[in-house]
């Protein structure tokens, strides 16, 4: 990596360089504060911002863009920030003993979802988007696939269970999109539907992630249980 770095005539400033790496990687699947990892690295926001520009170049993050669009709810309008992997992610952040290991645990699944979903969309014939959706009041769903095939919203939870709360964000997106197919990944495993929310185990979902979005003989959403 030093050698790129060269390259873009940032050596007079390699440590703050690698303290900016720790803060972006300590920030992976989350919105993008220029202002807070500037501080975190103890740099200017005009420099994080040319890092963030750089890390990009370089292929070592990406930018997941909210999804813009004029509706009742009034909507976040900054991108979250993403390693392409989330294995990346965790070895470049700075290990913190008292960061909560719950906040690392979700960074790193929401990643690993990101990471199929990229994977199978740059694949794909069709022109899908990826975003995410989320309110000023907080009502978030973690990714959004828009193209010709429709809207799929896919929301994401750790724990095994579901309850009432699990379902807001997407709740909240059907009532702006009722003709969105609407689903809930988590740790479970069983599948079933709740308010026209389909939930589904996440190592089923990620074992056929093309069958899900698009439908297919293993995967076609029709075919889920009923309420």
């Amino acid at each position: 990596m030093h050698e790129e770095v060269e390259g873009q005539a940032l050596t007079r400033n390699v440590g703050g360089f690698r303290r900016f790496i720790e803060a972006a990687a300590g920030a992976h699947a989350s919105v993008i504060n220029l202002s807070t990892l500037a501080h975190t690295a103890e740099i200017e926001r005009k420099t994080a911002e040319g890092y963030l520009r750089i890390i990009q170049d370089l292929f070592l993050a990406y930018r997941l863009p909210p999804l813009r669009e004029r509706n009742r709810r009034r909507t976040v309008g900054h991108a979250k920030l993403f390693f392409p992997d989330a294995g990346i992610a965790a070895t470049l952040r700075a290990h913190d003993p008292l960061d909560p290991p719950r906040i690392a645990a979700g960074q790193a699944l929401s990643g690993l979802v990101a990471m199929h979903l990229r994977a199978h969309l740059s694949s794909s014939a069709l022109s899908e988007t990826l975003s995410y959706w989320r309110t000023s009041t907080g009502l978030e769903v973690d990714f959004v696939v828009r193209g010709a095939a429709g809207i799929t919203a896919i929301g994401l939870k750790r724990p095994d269970r579901m309850w009432s709360a699990c379902f807001a964000g997407l709740v909240a997106f059907g009532d702006e999109h009722p003709e969105a197919t609407r689903l809930l990944l988590y740790r479970g495993g069983n599948r079933f539907v709740s308010g026209g929310v389909t939930c589904l185990p996440l190592e089923e979902f990620l074992g056929d992630v093309g069958g899900r979005l698009f439908g297919g003989p293993a995967g076609t959403l029709a075919q889920e249980p009923k309420e």
